[in-house]
């Protein structure tokens, strides 16, 4: 990949949301890409209309159920794409609003294949809706990198220290070609494998690589097993300072949509910083 020229950033009308849209157009900016938000809309009977006792309600009751929905998401959209605008203008990109059905996760889903880079909450629930779309579930579906912001984020360019959790596994590989232009911009970049210490030939080809692009790398080499991987990586991610953790996905080969494995688990529910993965 030479370049990020689009980055979509998930919205809803949270304070976490208003972060991570600054967040996002900050990068937008480093990356010179066009900065798209899209914004997930709920309707009212989608998920409603058979709840108990509303079909006993009168014409009149349900019309104020309706207007009141409808006042409500109208309310919030205006109030994400003020957000969105404002920050379009304050970091000189090019934007893109886009209003998405947020009642179903296909069109959400479809939304993420778009973009270069995605930008998204570990899970974003639809405003004044009942749908809900896990960042697992946009990791394994978007087919490009992912950038996970934990809630409480207030990291306005992640891209200062970079630490890169590697194994010599088919989803470490697609996570580098995917993660080069964060590597490119950052100002110190550290790599991490737990587990044997892996063979040097290995190591010198990952070394090489780096520096053909012009960037030295710090290689941590730590033993431990599978279970106590999360444990070690977080920990050397706060020891090294990084703001921005990445990290190939993994799944189980059965029911990939739904079982993550315990590394890409425990990292997407706990890492502190923003966390940039790929599959």
């Amino acid at each position: 990949m030479l370049g990020y020229r689009e980055v979509l950033v998930l919205l809803d009308r949270t304070e976490d949301s208003a972060r991570r849209l600054r967040l996002a157009a900050a990068l937008a900016a480093r990356f010179g890409a066009e900065l798209q938000a899209g914004f997930p809309v709920s309707e009212f009977l989608r998920f409603f209309s058979s709840v108990d006792g509303l079909p006993q309600l009168s014409p009149e009751a349900v019309d104020a159920l309706l207007n009141r929905h409808g006042r409500a998401v109208a309310e919030a959209l205006g109030e994400a794409r003020a957000r969105f605008e404002a920050a379009v203008a304050e970091a000189g990109v090019a934007g893109r609003w886009i209003e998405v059905d947020g009642d179903e996760d296909g069109p959400l889903l479809a939304l993420t294949q778009g973009a270069d880079l995605v930008v998204a909450p570990r899970e974003l629930h639809t405003p004044y809706g009942e749908n809900k779309l896990t960042a697992a579930q946009i990791g394994m579906a978007c087919g490009g990198p992912l950038l996970v912001v934990p809630p409480g984020t207030d990291a306005g360019d992640p891209c200062r220290k970079m630490l890169i959790a590697w194994s010599h596994t088919r989803e470490s590989a697609r996570l580098l070609r995917d993660a080069w232009p964060f590597v490119e911009q950052a100002a110190s970049v550290a790599v991490v494998t737990v587990g044997d210490d892996p063979p040097n030939d290995k190591v010198e080809a990952l070394r090489a690589r780096f520096a053909r692009r012009g960037q030295t790398v710090e290689l941590i080499c730590r033993r431990g097993s599978d279970w106590d991987a999360p444990d070690i990586v977080l920990a050397e991610a706060e020891a090294f300072g990084a703001d921005l953790l990445a990290a190939g996905l993994y799944a189980r080969p059965r029911l990939q949509q739904l079982l993550l494995g315990g590394m890409s688990r425990e990292l997407l529910s706990r890492c502190p910083v923003p966390l940039l993965v790929s599959r």
